[in-house]
């Protein structure tokens, strides 16, 4: 029981024990978005603006989506409570994937974690993210007011970071030795896209492809962005799923990676 224990609580050791290097390595990471840039930081407030300017237009005015009980800005702001915690995901999952194979250097150093190489990439496509959850934040907090379950918000943050990670290191160690991984994540991140609850809710998915939304983790993650920040209650059941599932998946892809890591050298 004690072994199981230690087992679980393994990869959060790590990145507290590393978590002077991690953090020089994401402040590096930032620095690397915007340097050279014209706009420097701004952009990363631009760019989810960007992303739900074009959900907004093609959703509200092109396909002219209407919610019941929800007028248009309230709509543009569900929107936007699904989108930014999906761009998040989008951006740290497909650059951990590709991030030991574009840094065969620090795989090689036997000092430097290897594990740490997909984390800081899911940890740098959050935090530059954040920015877009605050405004997400404040957009709610002017559209329904502040409310208790808002005190939630970076709880679910922390729960995506590791569930993020857990696909990253998978994805990282697979695609070590299948390269066409790094060609599949486009493709399944577009198809998420489509298929999670960002331009439209849960409630208008037809009955019939209701229990599908299930297979997508994502779907249960963005409906507890916006119960917690829009309905002003903290869904219980779904976000204890969303925990479970979680911790399940960082614990599968830190010891997958942990398992292989030995050999990533020679495929690097």
């Amino acid at each position: 029981m004690r072994s199981a224990g230690v087992a679980v609580l393994r990869p959060f050791a790590e990145v507290i024990r590393y978590r002077r290097v991690l953090i020089a390595a994401v402040q590096q990471g930032l620095r690397d978005r915007t340097v050279g840039s014209a706009l420097g930081g701004i952009w990363l407030a631009v760019y989810p603006l960007i992303f739900l300017a074009m959900y907004a237009i093609v959703f509200v005015e092109v396909l002219r989506v209407r919610v019941p009980n929800l007028e248009t800005p309230a709509y543009i702001l569900a929107i936007f409570c699904g989108l930014v915690p999906f761009l998040a995901f989008a951006e740290g999952f497909a650059a951990a994937t590709t991030s030991i194979v574009s840094n065969g250097s620090l795989v090689r150093n036997t000092l430097f974690p290897i594990e740490l190489i997909p984390f800081r990439e899911v940890v740098v496509g959050h935090v530059s993210m954040g920015i877009g959850m605050m405004m997400v934040w404040i957009a709610s907090l002017a559209q329904v007011g502040p409310h208790w379950s808002q005190l939630s918000l970076p709880m679910l943050f922390i729960l995506q970071v590791m569930m993020t990670a857990g696909f990253g290191w998978i994805a990282a160690t697979l695609h070590v030795f299948f390269r066409d991984v790094g060609k599949l994540v486009p493709i399944l991140t577009l198809f998420l896209m489509l298929v999670s609850p960002i331009g439209y809710t849960s409630d208008m998915v037809p009955a019939g492809l209701q229990p599908w939304l299930g297979f997508n983790p994502l779907a249960a993650l963005i409906d507890a962005y916006r119960t917690v920040l829009l309905a002003g209650s903290v869904p219980v059941v779904e976000v204890g799923k969303i925990a479970a599932l979680a911790i399940m998946m960082m614990l599968a892809g830190y010891y997958l990676l942990i398992r292989i890591k030995s050999i990533f050298s020679d495929y690097v």
